[in-house]
């Protein structure tokens, strides 16, 4: 099991409620696993418990997907293609609006309805441009706004977040690519206690991300800022060697090594 997320944050597997003939099926299903490959060490435990396996089974690898972040890369050649692109964003940073779903239409809709695309752009547009990618399911119900880049089809996304100088998101993992870049991930969780009551966390939302919450669009614009981010760069530091150890660009090969010629 190559689990499509990264370290631990939201609960999922067995640690999430569900119904007894759903849970019987994912027991059954986890009960043929091999191994169950992990980003760090300090999650195994919870990947054991997620995927009801005796610890001996989950391999603490490492990140494939993080390999990428490690690997040197031509950043100016991957802007200019970006600018050429999308020619709007020349000159300019990138801002990069990324929201995850939510469990039911309504709050699907109200996620671009909280998100102020003018007034971010009032206060940032000569800095920044903005960019928007949403979830396939929330992108099914809602358009991208008037003033706003959407990113919806742009189809590496991993190198979309080398691109990207800073993050808005909410309860999305992709906060961690962010993270691992040391690059400033601000958390606008408007809808916090409604989206708890559905979808539970490992830890304390507000005290582990690795940046500010912000619970109303002002709040959010306010925070924007480099000496906000400066003091959660420790915060991003221990985020980051509890999800990801210490990534050394080579968990690609651990794993293949360890799955395919059992080293």
């Amino acid at each position: 099991q190559i689990w499509h997320a990264e370290g631990a944050f939201k609960k999922f597997g067995l640690d999430i409620e569900q119904s007894e003939d759903v849970r019987a099926l994912e027991k059954a299903g986890n009960s043929k696993l091999t191994y169950v490959v992990c980003s760090s060490e300090d999650v195994a435990p919870i990947y054991a418990k997620a995927f009801g396996v005796s610890d001996y089974k989950v391999l603490p690898l490492g990140s494939a997907r993080a390999d990428y972040f490690s690997k040197p890369i031509n950043i100016d050649r991957l802007r200019a293609d970006f600018d050429r692109k999308y020619p709007q964003c020349k000159g300019k940073k990138l801002a990069l609006y990324a929201p995850t779903f939510r469990d039911n239409r309504a709050d699907d809709l109200r996620i671009l309805e909280n998100f102020d695309v003018k007034a971010f752009n009032d206060r940032f547009g000569d800095e920044y441009a903005l960019l928007i990618r949403l979830h396939p399911q929330v992108h099914s119900v809602s358009a991208i706004p008037s003033g706003a880049v959407d990113m919806c089809d742009y189809e590496n996304t991993l190198e979309l977040m080398r691109l990207c100088d800073f993050l808005i998101t909410d309860y999305s993992s992709i906060c961690m690519d962010f993270a691992i870049q040391d690059k400033p991930v601000y958390f606008y969780a408007f809808d916090l206690d409604r989206y708890e009551k559905d979808r539970a966390f490992y830890y304390d939302y507000e005290s582990y991300v690795p940046g500010p919450v912000a619970k109303d669009f002002q709040t959010l614009l306010n925070l924007i800022n480099s000496t906000v981010s400066e003091t959660y760069r420790m915060r991003r530091y221990d985020f980051n060697f509890a999800n990801f150890g210490t990534p050394d660009g080579n968990a690609a090969k651990r794993i293949v090594d360890k799955i395919v010629y059992n080293k």
